[in-house]
């Protein structure tokens, strides 16, 4: 298992993870979650065009 890096790790109070869930996680989501202080992730699978990262 990887760790986080540092710069991150120090600022976690718990280790919080929206876990990206398969057409329903979406860029929004992830920078929602990440202004609520957690760490979020968008499935490569959503995306179904590079714009969709943009």
């Amino acid at each position: 298992m990887e760790r986080l890096p540092a710069q991150v790790a120090e600022r976690l109070v718990l280790p919080v993870i929206a876990a990206p869930m398969f057409l329903v996680s979406s860029p929004q989501m992830v920078m929602e979650g990440c202004k609520a202080g957690i760490i979020g992730s968008v499935p490569l699978l959503n995306a179904r065009t590079v714009g969709y990262f943009g």
